[in-house]
């Protein structure tokens, strides 16, 4: 009897393991919306704004930025997320705390923020005017914070070091001062100490201290890069396909060090993906140095085809100046791209009447033309995960009524959905209708739940006008 009670709590307790795994393979409410959100803007404003010499792009050299050089002359909150709406941005993400250490906020966890600066005579708080323009404009605010890159306590004791993130965390997750912050940006993550930048023997160990601080503090607060999703490889901005929400090892996910941190359709762990790209290419600097060149319009605008289109989440930098601005130059740009996106993608010539639920081998979605077309977009559900691995699209001749399957190149399109796929056709298409068929699912969602088609519509692409 005892070896049978020991039997049926090892069999409960491998149940319970399962059933975690199982749920991790769900996405949450917030993870979901964030999907849906698509676009986010960084800005990446800090000391390396106000360095000597034009400006730095990674604040290592600790203590030869004083905060005395932190001085804007016209921070514009306001404008900083009117700028971000232009573009089509549902999200904006601040470096409240970048490399080096230097903090945007009011804090008593370090000497080396906004409080020991000239601006406003060190009362002044960037992220505090940062969120409240967000929430003014219905703009979800995320926080950029770097844990383990803080070179300016790097000399404290482990247990002093992580005291003082957690409580710079702290802080910022005062919904009173704050709001509630949806998402932050934790740069490096899952990385090990490394000299100069945290204590030895700190990291990787200290990650799940910090994470488990964040779900107490501030309950639905995304962190991603973190445990709730991923980055696309380099900082190119570039999409990658097929796109597959599920990977095993989500610590180091977003630098895939290890197997199990690339994805898999069997990963246990739900993941978006992000890609993230500096508006100041090429050169690749995120923050701002004046005279370098950055992208136009065109070059963003396929930036989002392959992002966006493809099933990513597309984080664009747009770095304020010394005045504490977005520059007109970045201002213009955006706003094509996002009036190029309206243009294309809010209206449409044809699209399927309503969702279809079904299993993968009996899905068939139509949608009739009202007119020509050169891109195909569709949706799926992912509430209760990712499913398609596999579509044909074919259209039909408004003569003969026959349906010709349409060649399409397997790096944008024809394999996975996820929460956006945009088709670019070769030439724009007379069409009578078009039809998506599924062929490949991952069984574990089709068999469960079925695929959903949430929306499959036919558009006319008005891309933004060369420079």
């Amino acid at each position: 009897d005892s070896l049978k009670m020991l039997l049926q709590r090892l069999g409960l307790v491998a149940w319970l393991c399962v059933a975690v795994a199982a749920a991790n393979r769900t996405p949450t409410p917030e993870q979901v919306l964030y999907q849906q959100r698509e676009v986010s803007v960084f800005l990446h404003f800090s000391m390396c704004t106000f360095a000597p010499n034009g400006g730095c792009e990674q604040d290592t050299a600790c203590r030869t930025n004083p905060p005395s050089l932190f001085n804007p002359t016209n921070v514009n909150t306001t404008q900083w997320v009117e700028t971000a709406a232009k573009l089509g941005a549902k999200e904006v993400c601040l470096t409240a705390h970048h490399t080096g250490g230097f903090a945007l906020f009011q804090s008593n966890f370090t000497n080396y923020s906004i409080r020991q600066s000239p601006w406003k005579g060190g009362q002044g708080d960037i992220v505090q005017e940062f969120t409240a323009s967000c929430r003014q404009f219905g703009v979800s605010p995320c926080l950029y914070f770097i844990n383990a890159w803080d070179c300016i306590e790097s000399g404290d004791t482990p247990d002093v070091y992580l005291e003082r993130q957690l409580g710079m965390l702290s802080e910022l997750m005062n919904r009173d001062r704050y709001g509630k912050i949806d998402r932050f940006w934790f740069d490096q993550y899952g990385f090990a100490s490394r000299a100069g930048e945290s204590p030895a023997g700190l990291f990787p160990g200290a990650w799940p201290k910090i994470v488990e601080h964040v779900n107490t503090m501030s309950p639905g607060t995304m962190m991603l890069p973190g445990p709730d999703g991923c980055l696309n490889p380099g900082e190119a901005g570039g999409g990658v396909y097929p796109i597959i929400n599920y990977v095993n090892d989500t610590l180091t996910c977003s630098y895939r060090k290890s197997p199990d941190s690339f994805p898999s359709p069997y990963g246990t762990n739900y993941v978006p993906y992000e890609s993230d790209l500096s508006i100041q290419n090429p050169g690749d600097a995120w923050f701002y140095h004046p005279g370098h060149p950055f992208l136009q319009a065109p070059d963003l605008w396929t930036h989002y085809l392959e992002t966006v289109g493809r099933g990513s989440h597309w984080i664009l930098n747009l770095p304020p100046n010394t005045t504490g601005v977005i520059t007109d130059g970045f201002v213009r740009a955006v706003s094509q791209v996002g009036d190029a996106v309206r243009a294309s993608f809010d209206v449409d010539v044809g699209k399927s009447p309503s969702p279809v639920t079904a299993k993968c081998s009996d899905v068939e979605v139509i949608a009739e033309a009202t007119g020509s077309f050169d891109a195909i977009m569709v949706t799926e559900d992912l509430t209760h995960g990712q499913a398609v691995l596999g579509y044909t699209i074919e259209l039909q001749d408004p003569h003969t009524k026959a349906w010709t399957a349409v060649s399409v190149d397997p790096s944008q399109g024809g394999q996975t959905i996820g929460s956006k796929g945009i088709v670019v056709l070769k030439s724009p298409q007379s069409a009578s209708a078009a039809r998506l068929r599924c062929t490949r699912a991952i069984d574990a969602v089709d068999s469960a739940t079925g695929v959903t088609i949430t929306s499959f519509s036919l558009h006319k692409l008005a891309p933004p006008p060369s420079a």
